[in-house]
């Protein structure tokens, strides 16, 4: 009997070692550092102030960066050091510029254990700080939609709960063995709950393994689950035309009648253009339906200030492009405001969506018109249509995206 204790406990150490272990490697797992050297592709924005964030593009990227002053250099200027933050997958690293950094022209440089990637090109850091910087971490502010998303969670809450099972079962058997006196029952009963918590890790981590090994997309499905609808404000009435027509006359002075468009599908004069002037000058724009191109006649397909007579552009749209062009420097052009065939129901005929299209056609570029629009309010997509659904493309591929959709 005393052997037989002495065992027991041997092996409730035993287990309770291995468990630990077992947890503690899979709570504490870090990722592998990466296999290629670093390289940089470009960064956003190009002017940035200090302290604030700064985002760079490219592969197998580390969390430290360097600012080398570039040359000449100026006055004060000498070498600084920043940790980032890294997402989708070591090839965006986003870091807050060191406030102690003397104004001027710096190379970055991405430091790993493969190796030391430099821009070719330098970022210009100025003394004030730029409003509402462009940060892209699409990954972590926006919730789960996708299957493979939500499995891989599952598995990783899985393995933690598991541990915790593990250990309590690896206890109770063990305090069963030792109480047993000897029993070859009770001692039966006690390793036979040790190997049912054995054989169940071993089935969940088989199982993962299993599938990733077989064809990793099984445990990473690109399968988007529908997203919440949200409904367009209610119409913006006569007391806003004032705040319209302000907004509307500034849009137009700062970028100039060349940038909206003048492509009337629903007919001569129904365009972007028309709207922007029409609301420069006090008056409800032409607000159309989406059977507008089959409608007759002509006059009734789109009505001033639609159907009620009270509908305009919401301000709110018209001072975000602006700010766009005026602070970001980016340039754009405006091709529909409430005109044009949409969706029955779509926001550009309540007054509260409009479609623009950068001038420089990198994706990059897109994305960062996408995030400032998003900064400023609503919601912006590079509107792109799959599987007969529209939606937004997340890198927006210029060889499916012709526009950036904005709701307000």
């Amino acid at each position: 009997m005393f052997r037989t204790r002495n065992y027991s406990i041997l092996l409730l150490l035993f287990a309770s070692f291995c468990v630990f272990s077992f947890v503690n490697a899979t709570s504490h797992n870090q990722p592998a550092p990466p296999a290629t050297p670093p390289a940089i592709h470009g960064f956003q924005p190009q002017k940035v102030g200090r302290g604030e964030n700064l985002t760079i593009l490219g592969t197998s990227l580390g969390e430290q960066v360097q600012f080398q002053p570039s040359q000449p250099t100026a006055p004060g200027q000498s070498p600084a050091t920043a940790r980032g933050t890294l997402a989708e997958n070591d090839s965006t690293l986003m870091v807050k510029v060191p406030s102690s950094l003397i104004p001027g022209k710096y190379t970055l440089s991405v430091t790993t254990s493969a190796g030391t990637a430099t821009s070719t090109d330098a970022v210009e850091v100025k003394s004030g700080e730029l409003k509402e910087p462009v940060v892209y971490d699409d990954k972590h502010n926006e919730p789960i939609t996708s299957l493979g998303d939500i499995i891989q969670n599952v598995f990783n809450y899985s393995f933690q709960v598991l541990g915790l099972i593990i250990f309590i079962m690896f206890v109770w058997a063990g305090f069963m063995w030792l109480m047993a006196g000897g029993n070859p029952g009770t001692i039966g009963k006690a390793r036979s709950k040790m190997t049912s918590a054995i054989l169940g890790g071993i089935l969940l981590m088989s199982s993962y393994l299993i599938l990733n090994t077989i064809n990793p997309d099984l445990v990473n499905v690109q399968f988007k689950l529908p997203g919440i609808s949200v409904e367009a404000p209610p119409p913006v009435g006569p007391a806003a035309v004032g705040d319209t027509q302000k907004a509307a006359s500034e849009l137009l002075n700062l970028i100039g009648a060349a940038n909206f468009s003048t492509s009337g599908d629903c007919g001569p004069n129904f365009h972007a253009l028309q709207n922007i002037r029409d609301m420069a000058d006090g008056k409800f724009p032409a607000v159309c339906s989406y059977d507008c191109r089959s409608r007759q006649p002509v006059e009734t397909r789109c009505p001033a200030g639609g159907p009620n007579g009270n509908i305009t552009v919401n301000p709110a749209i018209l001072e975000g492009l602006a700010k766009l062009w005026r602070d970001r420097s980016i340039r754009f052009r405006v091709t529909s405001l409430t005109t044009g065939a949409h969706s029955m129901t779509s926001a550009h005929y309540g007054g509260n969506a409009v479609d623009i299209v950068p001038a420089d056609r990198a994706p990059i570029v897109w994305q960062e018109v996408r995030a400032a629009l998003n900064s400023y309010g609503g919601k912006a997509i590079c509107e792109a249509v799959v599987n007969g659904k529209t939606g937004d493309d997340q890198y927006c591929d210029l060889s499916r995206v012709n526009h950036i959709h904005w709701v307000r």
